[in-house]
Parts: structure tokens; sequence; C-alpha cells
């Protein structure tokens, strides 16, 4: 058998109550920055995807240009970041930062390339690439693109 109380719902002191009419709220949904991670080597892109996850952020995974694009073009997806692997299957030059720039101008861009040479670096930046990363790199390197990210 219960105890019955002289409240019906137990108080917590300094908790306020709405008044009569007054609609509860559900709590807010937290902001989790969005990223897109384009890599056609599996192990890696489920690696970074997870290394992001991890670190609080929303992460689409890519493994070729055409999926990327389909990403990037789908209805209420538009990433703030791209992680963008330089040599796929389907595209082996700076045409896909030129059209991830083109969908998604105000997305921040970062590079992942084992084949940077200074002008492909230029190019890339010129393009408005944030940051070009050296394959193979330090996971820590992605602590950089999440506060990026996250700002």
């Amino acid at each position: 058998m219960v105890p019955e109380s002289s409240s019906p719902v137990p108080r917590i002191q300094g908790a306020s109550s709405p008044t009569s009419g007054e609609e509860i709220l559900p709590q807010q949904k937290k902001f989790a920055p969005h990223i897109l991670v384009v890599d056609d080597e599996r192990l890696l892109l489920w690696a970074i995807a997870e290394t992001l996850r991890s670190r609080g952020m929303e992460v689409d995974e890519a493994s070729n240009a055409n999926e990327a694009l389909r990403a990037l073009t789908a209805e209420g997806s538009v990433p703030e970041t791209v992680l963008l692997d330089l040599n796929l299957p389907d595209s082996h030059d700076l045409g896909l930062v030129r059209m991830v720039r083109r969908l998604a101008p105000a997305a921040r861009v970062f590079l992942m390339t084992a084949f940077g040479s200074p002008e492909v670096r230029a190019e890339a930046r010129q393009l408005g690439v944030v940051d070009i990363l050296d394959k193979p790199f330090d996971f820590t390197a992605l602590d950089g693109l999440v506060a990026c990210a996250s700002s």
C-alpha cells in the first residue's frame, strides 16, 4: 500500500510549475554540427564518422562523388562542414570541391589527400578549402575540424 500525501505531485525546491493554461514545452534539442564525410576507403570513412559522432556531431557519409552530390542535394540535409577526400573512384581532381562550393556555398570544406602537390593545395585554397589534411593523419587532426564546425 502506498502512503497518501497531501500533495498529489512531489515538489522540487526552486522549480516552478506552469500556471493554468500554460503549455509545458518539450526540452529543446541540442544543436549538433552537421558534417558530410566523403572517402572511398570504407574503414577510414567509418573511423572518421564514428570519431566525429563521439564528439557530438551529426554525420552523413558518402563513399564517392555521386553519393556526396546526392547528400548535398537532399532536402533539409545541407551540412555546415564537408570533409572530402581528393582522390575518389569517380573524382580525381578539384571538380568535386567546385561542385560542393556551388551546392553548399556556406559550408566549410576540408580536404584530405595523400596526393597534395603544391599546385593542388594552392588551387584548393583559392576555391575556399579551409584546411588540407595529409593522409595518413592522426585523428587528433580532426580536433580543429570539430572546433571549426562547432563555431
